[in-house]
């Protein structure tokens, strides 16, 4: 019995903004219709996954059975080779100074030798690197540009990885950057993206921030304490987040844009442009009528 099916067929009709077609697809089911290239696609699917997880040597058999309208696929997977355990870790071992850094964070390592191999942990490991290159300058750098080796010429059920920068990672993505100078536009108008006219430095007397605005309603030295980034340091991910997320808690911007662009100064420095658009007052108008009538009193009537 499958209900949601027949909904699906009761309901279902070539109309696609019909009431029918509506309770079809909100309660019906629609139905999966055979193609041979199912099976295949399957298959493969049934390999990649268990190479995720350790299962390098596999072999998987497909048989597909049909009766009257239904069609049934049985895949039969056959191991063989043990699962595969990490033995060692390689990390980059050079002289430059985004290798010596991606070495020292070994040691906090998610991938431990003895652990069986899972693609989650490298990607998650992957993640945590590019995250802590990011905190420490390194801004263009992403998880897509570290790579795993997995060297299976070992013992069975063993293997060895190693961890490098892809050939392919540019200069870009491999420099360190500097915060040069930081622009705030308190009154940004993101639909017509005027820059605003008169331009002022912050009540601290330094030139990072500096404030670009026409009006502006908070001063400089409330907003300079909710911006974490810093001239002169270098670019951190964790302070562009956190500047983001306490601008956001003071109320009173709708968007909130920070966009870096490298410095023409040199390419180890970028240049912020903090862009913020307030909420706009509301305007409200009410209507009061009345009516007045004056007094009178009924005269007497006549005797």
């Amino acid at each position: 019995m499958r209900p949601q099916l027949v909904l699906y067929h009761l309901f279902k009709n070539s109309r696609e903004k019909s009431f029918g077609t509506f309770i079809a697809n909100k309660l019906g089911e629609k139905p999966v219709l055979y193609e041979p290239n199912i099976a295949n696609r399957h298959r493969e699917l049934l390999e990649e996954r268990a190479g995720n997880d350790g299962y390098f040597n596999i072999d998987v058999e497909s048989k597909t059975e049909f009766k009257k309208r239904k069609a049934q696929i049985v895949y039969q997977v056959m191991v063989q080779a043990d699962r595969k355990r990490i033995d060692h870790i390689n990390y980059p071992s050079d002289s430059s100074r985004i290798t010596t850094t991606i070495a020292a964070m070994q040691s906090k390592s998610l991938l431990k030798p003895g652990d069986y191999y899972q693609l989650e942990n490298l990607l998650a490991e992957r993640q945590r690197i590019s995250d802590t290159l990011r905190n420490r300058g390194w801004y263009f750098f992403t998880p897509d540009n570290l790579l795993f080796e997995a060297d299976t010429l070992h013992p069975p059920g063993s293997l060895n990885l190693s961890l490098r920068i892809k050939r392919e990672t540019n200069a870009r993505e491999r420099q360190r950057y500097e915060i040069s100078t930081i622009t705030v536009f308190p009154d940004y108008d993101l639909a017509s993206e005027k820059a605003e006219t008169k331009k002022e430095t912050d009540t601290l007397g330094l030139n990072c921030p500096s404030y670009v605005y026409h009006h502006l309603r908070t001063k400089p030295s409330v907003i300079n304490q909710h911006i974490k980034l810093r001239c002169g340091e270098l670019y951190s991910n964790a302070a562009y987040k956190s500047t983001i997320y306490r601008l956001l808690n003071l109320n009173i911007y709708k968007f909130i844009n920070i966009r870096f662009d490298v410095s023409p100064l040199a390419d180890s420095l970028l240049d912020a442009r903090i862009y913020l658009t307030p909420f706009r007052p509301q305007k409200v108008e009410s209507t009061v009528s009345g009516i007045f009538s004056a007094g009178f009193t009924l005269a007497p009537e006549p005797v």
